[in-house]
């Protein structure tokens, strides 16, 4: 029991260690999720860029 008014018991209560587990597991799966999407959206950019790159020359070579 705290001795104080300003103090607080920081001793973990029923079923709160779980709780916390669980909440840092899927906070860490989302940020997961978060950084493959970014990674797969900066490959795709890249992908079209080297793409247009490699078509800019026929695009701007004039038909016969």
């Amino acid at each position: 029991m705290p001795e104080d008014f300003n103090e607080r018991d920081h001793r973990l209560k029923d079923g709160e260690e779980a709780r916390l587990l669980n909440a840092a597991y899927d906070e860490d799966a989302q940020t997961s999720i978060e950084r493959r999407l970014e990674a797969s959206r900066v490959n795709a950019t890249r992908g079209l860029l080297r793409l247009s790159d490699t078509a800019a020359p026929l695009l701007n070579d004039p038909v016969d």
